[in-house]
């Protein structure tokens, strides 16, 4: 069985990009599409990576990542955001997010950075 990801995206169509290219990749991926629905996620168990959008509908990435490690201390994340606020980005890296990334995503980065992740994991 492949790593476990959290993908925390609110857009429907975006989730299930990223989603089924992961898949592809061999992860064994779950979707939520808000803070409290991620939030509950990760309180049932943990994930190896949670990959999360800065804003969502009833929070932000950053609270996701903070709640997450309320239970499972060693919680790692990437950000993913389409606008490029630096206060909101600093605040993500503040928090523990290790990457970021900015929409459009290019996929071979992104690959890379969640295969650095999870080998420091």
């Amino acid at each position: 069985m492949g790593n476990r990801i959290l993908l925390v995206e609110d857009h429907a169509d975006t989730a299930n990009v990223f989603a089924r290219m992961l898949r592809r990749d061999g992860y064994e991926v779950s979707v939520a599409t808000s803070c409290a629905q991620a939030t509950r996620m990760c309180d049932q168990s943990p994930f190896d990576l949670l990959i999360c959008d800065i804003n969502l509908p009833d929070g932000d990435g950053p609270q996701v990542l903070t709640a997450a490690r309320k239970t499972h201390p060693d919680t790692v994340g990437i950000i993913i955001s389409g606008h490029e606020d630096e206060t909101q980005l600093s605040r993500a890296r503040q928090v523990g997010f290790s990457h970021t990334f900015l929409k459009p995503i290019d996929y071979t980065s992104f690959r890379i950075a969640i295969s650095q992740v999870l080998d420091q994991g």
